[in-house]
């Protein structure tokens, strides 16, 4: 087995923050960006595969969560509201389901505190089970996730 070798990096030193640069990606398209504006894309860009990271583990461990009480839940879904993102969870009951409740209260309690979800803005809700249009207005419709679990 043969030894990998990396290219050395290439060093840009922020001396001149208006100082232009070009990049040249495979496609040979070219970029003409200022020193500071490179600045601003690499930091944009390590913050977005940092959420995405996040978004992820939020992802699953709501999925984990629900299967530990598939029996309660009816439904559920993550989505964007009020420039955050909700984890909604519609009980399997029309009678509130103080159980239930209480188990998301405490994961909600374990996200806020959770370093690891420091990016994401997260709220939870349960709702007793309704009519699809009860449901419908907690949905952003341009962004939502149905979990789907054993039942």
């Amino acid at each position: 087995m043969g030894v990998q070798t990396h290219p050395k990096p290439v060093l840009l030193r922020y001396f001149r923050k208006d100082q232009k640069i070009v990049v040249e990606p495979e496609d040979k398209d070219r970029y003409m960006i200022t020193m500071r504006e490179a600045v601003a894309a690499c930091g944009a860009y390590l913050e977005e595969l940092k959420f995405r990271e996040q978004f992820r583990v939020l992802l699953n461990r709501c999925g984990v969560w629900i299967n530990k009480h598939e029996k309660q839940i009816a439904d559920a879904y993550m989505t964007i509201q009020d420039g955050g993102v909700l984890f909604l969870v519609i009980q399997e009951g029309k009678v509130r389901d103080s159980s239930l409740s209480n188990n998301l209260s405490a994961l909600d309690i374990e996200i806020a505190n959770d370093d690891n979800l420091s990016l994401l803005d997260v709220s939870v809700l349960v709702l007793p089970k309704g009519t699809k249009a009860d449901v419908s207005s907690f949905i952003n419709h341009e962004f939502w996730l149905k979990y789907s679990y054993g039942k």
